[in-house]
């Protein structure tokens, strides 16, 4: 056999393989992610495998939710079958059960109350700001609530001290560009003392 019938059978294989192979989707773990997390992957999946029937996405999301999601399910709408409702009507009882919706003032207090850990850096605690400010309500408020929170949450008192001394003008982009231009900075520094 010649390398080009070689090469030729295997992308057949391949090609077979490809349109034989189907995909399932992974149960919902609350204890992995959030609802809205799941649901976005969900949307995703149907896309990349191009399901467009509400129905066929309705039985492709009731058969892999494994017998404990399906019973929760089932209760949650009853006396109406899972299977008779739409995507959209599944979604919101699921979200309304897992992810329900907090008081805007406890959100504030949690997002408040939030600051920079001792041993995280500056993207990840910047990341952190703005997951906690997702259920806050900020509007258009929402980048100059970040960056108050992020000048004052900051644990390194250099860093806060130089955000503190800049004009009022300063943005949440240009706070983080000097915090991580400081964190930077000061790694580097430790990292030329340790190789002197």
């Amino acid at each position: 056999m010649k390398a080009q019938d070689i090469l030729l059978l295997a992308t057949i294989v391949f090609t077979f393989n490809m349109a034989t192979t189907t995909f399932k989707v992974e149960a919902y773990d609350p204890d992995v992610e959030i609802w809205e997390s799941y649901e976005e992957r969900l949307v995703q999946f149907f896309v990349a495998n191009d399901v467009r029937e509400d129905s066929k996405k309705v039985a492709i999301l009731l058969s892999s939710m494994g017998p404990k999601g399906y019973g929760l399910l089932k209760n949650l709408v009853t006396p109406s079958k899972p299977s008779s409702m739409n995507l959209a009507d599944i979604c919101k009882h699921l979200k309304e059960y897992y992810n329900p919706k907090p008081p805007v003032l406890l959100e504030r207090f949690r997002f408040y109350n939030h600051s920079q850990g001792t041993s995280q850096g500056i993207s990840e605690f910047l990341a952190q700001l703005k997951r906690l400010s997702s259920s806050c309500n900020f509007g258009l408020f929402l980048n100059d609530a970040l960056r108050d929170r992020f000048v004052c949450g900051v644990f390194d008192t250099n860093i806060k001290k130089r955000l503190l001394s800049e004009e009022d003008s300063l943005t949440l982009e240009k706070a983080v560009k000097i915090a991580l231009g400081m964190e930077s900075a000061a790694k580097n520094t430790v990292i030329i003392k340790e190789n002197s």
